[in-house]
């Protein structure tokens, strides 16, 4: 039996490795993740949405946020909605509470976050409309 690389994957995680170091290696990933992580929670307090962990041992990775108490609100719906305007959500699996989570990773900017964008942050507002805390 003959085995052959994976070109493909060894290709990817090349680019991937140049990329990280282009930017800067661990300092300006964590640095971007963080302000990422940052505009995120920020955006989602204006919008009425709560993170679940406190500042002090939020990780700057994914965010986990309290599910809107409202009617509107099933996760599904909120889903389609966000996911419509290019972002991902995760349901909340690791609390006893209704929870989603949200990624801070990636090439997001200033104007990439899901609140920073006009037509996400109008899915927020549609699905959550009153805080549960």
């Amino acid at each position: 039996m003959a085995l052959h690389a994976p070109t493909h994957v060894v290709a990817a995680f090349d680019s991937a490795i140049a990329q990280y170091l282009e930017e800067g290696g661990l300092a300006a990933r964590g640095a971007r993740y963080a302000q990422n992580c940052r505009t995120l929670i920020d955006g989602m307090a204006k919008l009425g949405l709560k993170s679940f962990l406190p500042a002090a041992i939020q990780a700057p990775i994914i965010v986990t946020f309290y599910a809107p108490d409202s009617p509107r609100y099933t996760f599904k719906s909120f889903y389609d909605a966000v996911k419509a305007h290019g972002y991902i959500l995760y349901p909340g699996k690791l609390t006893t509470l209704e929870t989603f989570r949200v990624g801070c990773m990636g090439q997001l900017g200033s104007a990439g976050s899901p609140v920073r964008s006009t037509q996400s942050a109008e899915c927020w507002r549609r699905c959550a409309p009153r805080p549960r805390w």
